[in-house]
């Protein structure tokens, strides 16, 4: 309500028969592609009746390709290593041209 978060369940100790995990990557605010892709996996799991290997396979290569993260590569050491406070205007433009340069050639798009 408002601000505030008001649960309608409560929280005990143990297991459970479901997972929340897309709701809560909904909650998060994910994108909708994410969710409704998790949502497909997740519906695939639920209809095994008993342990099953779940083949995720692409629907199409570019709603399947990794979601490239900036921190998840290369590119998180050479930003931590900027003095961006020392920087001209000039010098940090060419610095985010090639770390954009950088994050192209790693999702493949050059």
């Amino acid at each position: 309500r408002g601000n505030d978060i008001v649960f309608l369940r409560r929280i005990v100790p143990g297991g459970t028969d479901r997972s929340y995990g897309v709701h809560v990557a909904r909650l998060a605010g994910l994108p909708k592609k994410v969710i409704d892709r998790a949502q497909d996996i997740l519906e695939e799991y639920d209809n095994c009746e008993t342990a099953c290997s779940v083949q995720i396979t692409p629907r199409e290569e570019k709603e399947t390709a990794p979601m490239g993260s900036l921190f998840a590569s290369s590119l998180q050491q050479q930003i931590l290593k900027m003095d961006v406070m020392a920087m001209t205007p000039i010098e940090a433009l060419n610095a985010l041209y090639k770390l954009q340069d950088e994050a192209k050639r790693e999702g493949g798009e050059l």
